[in-house]
């Protein structure tokens, strides 16, 4: 059960990670934040998943 729920949060994670940097693309094309910002702020989602 314990591997379940792990495998659930694991692949609950990048996808977060991935919508992040979806929803923050809206906004760097309006000029808001820069292209920088938006992958480190994505990757760092993703990232922090993977740990």
């Amino acid at each position: 059960m314990q591997v379940l729920f792990h495998m659930l949060g694991v692949s609950f994670i990048p996808v977060a990670g991935l919508m992040w940097l979806e929803n923050t693309g809206t906004g760097w094309r309006e000029g808001r934040l820069q292209s920088g910002s938006r992958i480190s702020r994505g990757l760092k989602v993703i990232w922090s998943g993977l740990a």
